[in-house]
């Protein structure tokens, strides 16, 4: 059993969006859902995550032949990344986007790279406990990564991910 709650406020939010665009709402589903059935094939049958890295949050899912398999949400995100180079560097907020969105975490002279790295790690080890969990639950693993969402296409960032996962990763542009 998979269960997915979503806040009732966010429901609203979405009826009321609709209503106001003179849309007719039929169904709503989790974000995970419709970026599983929008990015993965469906003859795909190996066992991949989805990492997706969002302005508010960041949520990992497993997949396997298609379905969700499992899906933990936490609060590390694309916006912690720019607040901390925001920080790091006394810089403003859009300053320090503009910065994050170019060098990523690539080496660079205002050393953007090593003030996210850290933040980067919490993640990596995030997804390395989720895998684990995985494992000793179906006793398989994920064998590929695909990143979502604005921030996993921050330069250096799914090389990094593969190099520390030790799997092959693509990107999904947002």
């Amino acid at each position: 059993i998979l269960l997915v709650a979503v806040p009732n406020e966010t429901i609203q939010q979405y009826q009321e969006i609709a209503r106001l665009s003179g849309l007719e709402l039929l169904a709503l589903e989790a974000e995970v859902f419709g970026l599983a059935r929008t990015t993965i094939k469906d003859e795909e049958k190996e066992v991949l995550a989805l990492i997706d890295i969002g302005a508010r949050s960041t949520t990992i899912s497993i997949i396997d032949s298609g379905t969700v398999k499992l899906s933990h949400s936490f609060d590390i995100s694309g916006n912690d990344f720019t607040n901390l180079i925001a920080k790091g560097l006394n810089l403003g907020y859009q300053a320090s986007e503009e910065l994050k969105r170019k060098w990523g975490i690539l080496p660079s002279k205002e050393n953007t790279g090593q003030l996210l790295l850290p933040l980067t790690d919490l993640i990596i080890n995030e997804v390395k406990k989720i895998f684990q969990n995985f494992y000793q639950a179906e006793g398989r693993s994920p064998q590929r990564i695909i990143l979502a969402g604005g921030s996993a296409l921050l330069p250096g960032l799914s090389n990094y991910f593969s190099e520390n996962l030790g799997k092959p990763v693509e990107l999904v542009n947002p």
